[in-house]
């Protein structure tokens, strides 16, 4: 669905391929909980965005992964079996488009209103442009793209592990806004920290949880989630 809409908002060729994918799996119950704290939703999330490539051409930015969501943005009030499509335009502003995404009526419908444009001749280029127009965009490195990140580590419960991942974060060039620790466990057990970085390249969050990679202070891989504004 993202590679169809962002050929039909960009004019670009079909690259299913180059669309970055991670699912709700490492997203723990007690990550909803951390995010309603903080005024925020977790949403699945399919995002496109174009962008300047280093060659002077266009780079095309797939991606579709869990993200925090504001209260207030229209994403936040989507649920069940229904789907939001929300565009962001140079002048028209943003534009939401919700209906129904699954069941058999709402695919019947869309369906039969198909081969009802095709029977009357009224079927035009499917992309707005014909196929062969479309332009071919190589995939965008998303570590250029700035905003905010929450991030969710496990860790164990002993001194000096919070020092470790602030020290990590300085040295890659993130800036914490705010941070909660729960309450202490059982000695011995594991801690659940969350913080949210205060706007920058999403190359930062990167390079901080690499320098983190492998340290015996975690039990868990760390959980990084881009903020939608």
């Amino acid at each position: 669905k993202l590679a169809i809409l962002a050929s039909m908002a960009f004019g670009s060729r079909l690259d299913f391929g180059g669309v970055e994918c991670e699912g709700i799996a490492r997203v723990r119950a007690a990550d909803i909980p951390q995010a309603e704290r903080l005024g925020y939703v977790i949403r699945l999330v399919g995002m496109a965005d174009c962008e300047p490539g280093e060659d002077g051409g266009v780079r095309l930015l797939q991606r579709v992964k869990p993200c925090l969501v504001p209260k207030g943005h229209p994403l936040a009030h989507v649920t069940g079996a229904t789907n939001a499509v929300v565009a962001e335009g140079n002048f028209s502003g943003r534009l939401l488009f919700q209906g129904a995404g699954a069941g058999g009526g709402p695919t019947a419908s869309a369906v039969v209103a198909d081969l009802i444009d095709i029977a009357r001749g009224e079927a035009g280029a499917p992309f707005s442009v014909p196929v062969a127009d479309l332009v071919p965009m190589g995939p965008a490195e998303g570590g250029n793209r700035t905003g905010r990140t929450y991030l969710r580590f496990t860790v164990a419960d002993r001194p000096g592990v919070l020092a470790e991942m602030t020290a990590a974060m300085r040295d890659a060039g993130v800036s914490i806004e705010s941070l909660i620790q729960e309450g202490r466990p059982e000695e011995g057990g594991e801690v659940l920290v969350a913080m949210v970085a205060h706007e920058g390249p999403e190359r930062n969050v990167r390079q901080a949880l690499d320098l983190l990679a492998g340290s015996p202070s975690f039990t868990d891989a760390p959980l990084a989630m881009q903020i939608i504004v």
